[in-house]
């Protein structure tokens, strides 16, 4: 991982939370509500980018075989779905 990717996931580098947000009116706090958005979005980004880091790295599921899984002859072994294939099928 490239340092600048590394800085995406950190809370210290993320974008200024909302503080007219939701949180903001839960806690009835703005600058807590905006440290919380601020946290919740740099989880959402981590995970988004830990998706993508695993979808690129592991062996995909042809758009072929998917119906196999459904009907259970799929080969044996281990498979990624992408969400956008799997959209088609569910």
């Amino acid at each position: 991982m490239k340092k600048s990717e590394f800085d995406k996931l950190l809370i210290s580098k993320s974008k200024k939370g909302r503080g007219d947000g939701a949180y903001s009116r839960l806690f009835g706090d703005h600058k807590l509500g905006a440290l919380i958005s601020r946290v919740h979005a740099t989880s959402i980004s981590a995970g988004t980018y830990l998706e993508n880091l695993i979808s690129n790295t592991a062996p995909q599921l042809e758009q072929a075989d998917i119906f196999n899984l459904f009907n259970g002859t799929l080969k044996q072994g281990l498979w990624i779905i992408s969400k956008k294939k799997l959209k088609k099928y569910v």
